[in-house]
């Protein structure tokens, strides 16, 4: 599994437009990166991991966050009986 370090560049293709299209189009792919943490948009820890659990999206939106767990030092995670939610007990 790669590591945070390890990030790849987000993939797209290179843009061969006039420069007022190309800076419309990097001004929407920043807003639609800023979008997909829509309703988390603050509280996150950089550098720190998470467990996100999708859902579906609306309209122009494949998918969304439905709820997000920051891992702890110490805790063990499982998904929980009801193979659904994430349950933890300490180490």
């Amino acid at each position: 599994m790669p590591t945070a370090s390890a990030r790849a560049a987000p993939s797209r293709p290179p843009l061969n437009l006039p420069a007022t299209d190309k800076a419309i189009f990097e001004s929407g792919y920043a807003a639609g990166a800023t979008d997909v943490f829509t309703g988390y948009d603050g509280g996150w820890d950089q550098n720190a991991p998470y467990i996100i659990v999708l859902a579906p999206g609306g309209p122009a939106a494949t998918y969304r966050i439905a709820s997000r767990t920051r891992l702890e030092r110490g805790v063990n995670y499982y998904l929980c009986p009801d193979g659904h939610k994430l349950c933890q007990r300490p180490h």
